[in-house]
């Protein structure tokens, strides 16, 4: 899919790991396209270990590293933020990851956040990338 000139790809950043592959996968992603790209944080208040505080830095840090439009903003529901925010702003393409391993043929305890920003994103494509995982033989 071609963005155009007017819109942006945006993805969505946390103190997790996770989110350091999330942003370079993105950057590689936009690479081959002329679109503008924000990284948001959702601020919902939560207290963060000092652990994960360092992380959230470091992520933010290379987003803005990257080239990213750094962005936080509070709200208490992060997928409704994050849709908010896209809708706001002309984003074409959310880019989020994909949740934690679940059990084969067992319905999920609870939806993802992942899952309601899918629900809730109406006309704006949403790319979940999967975590790079190393492959071992054993």
């Amino acid at each position: 899919m071609q963005i155009g000139p007017q819109e942006s790809i945006l993805a969505a950043v946390s103190h997790s790991p996770n989110s350091e592959y999330l942003l370079r996968w993105t950057k590689r992603f936009i690479a081959q396209r002329d679109a503008r790209w924000t990284a948001l944080h959702v601020d919902t208040n939560a207290r963060l270990s000092s652990e994960d505080r360092n992380g959230l830095q470091r992520n933010l840090e290379l987003a803005r590293g990257l080239g990213a439009e750094v962005v936080t903003i509070p709200s208490g529901d992060v997928a409704r933020a994050v849709v908010r925010y896209a809708r706001t702003n002309n984003v074409g393409q959310i880019i989020v990851g994909k949740p934690g391993h679940r059990i084969a043929g067992l319905p999920p305890l609870r939806q993802t956040l992942t899952d309601r920003i899918v629900q809730e994103s109406g006309e704006i494509d949403v790319l979940v990338v999967q975590e790079k995982v190393s492959r071992h033989p054993h």
